[in-house]
């Protein structure tokens, strides 16, 4: 984030995640409601670590972004970054 966000503050979020399909890349759109929980000043450079528990989500939303986060670390971890 760009500015500094109290924890406990209560955030209505919309998420554009880039998901392959079929070799073609396309946008899912995710809109939930969340709270932070923490901040932690990121690089000195005014942009900061924030975490968000969704609060309100969609089961099959919630299972997007999981496995999102999943094969980013994947492709962290095997240097996969197409």
């Amino acid at each position: 984030m760009n500015q500094r966000l109290e924890p406990m503050t209560k955030l209505h979020v919309h998420l554009l995640l880039p998901l392959r399909k079929s070799n073609k890349v396309t946008t899912k759109k995710i809109t939930c409601q969340g709270v932070v929980v923490r901040v932690q000043a990121a690089g000195g450079q005014d942009y900061y670590d924030t975490a968000i528990f969704f609060s309100d989500i969609a089961s099959k939303d919630s299972r997007t972004i999981s496995e999102f986060v999943e094969s980013m670390m994947d492709k962290q971890r095997y240097g996969k970054y197409n």
